[in-house]
């Protein structure tokens, strides 16, 4: 009987190791903008930062064009950075959220804006 439940398990291996990754599946492509009226230089991504600004950003179909895309250029006049670097990441707290309706095409991502007044 043992070898039955093992035989089967290892026929769903492969169907449950992509069902329990698929809530990581999905990519995100937003514009990142500048404020038209401002300078702002770009960073490298080991240049120190003194600003640091996170925003979820939710997608639909698998990332294809965000729900409600957040602003660039609103997040540096805000925070009136003369220099930025923008960047989109999958965080520990996006992968949760992204258990059902990263599946169904639905996946966030945060848009993190850091940068130096």
């Amino acid at each position: 009987m043992s070898n039955y439940l093992i035989a089967k398990f290892n026929m769903l291996r492969p169907f449950l190791i992509i069902s329990l990754s698929a809530w990581l599946t999905g990519c995100g492509v937003i514009h990142l903008n500048a404020p038209p009226d401002q300078s702002v230089k770009l960073l490298t991504i080991d240049a120190p930062t003194e600003v640091r600004v996170e925003r979820p950003v939710w997608f639909k179909w698998w990332g294809r064009e965000p729900i409600d895309p957040p602003d660039t250029a609103t997040i540096i006049r805000e925070n009136e950075l003369k220099e930025a670097r923008l960047y989109m990441t999958n965080t520990f707290v996006d992968a949760l959220y992204n258990v059902f309706p990263g599946m169904i095409g639905f996946p966030r991502r945060t848009l993190i804006v850091e940068g130096n007044k």
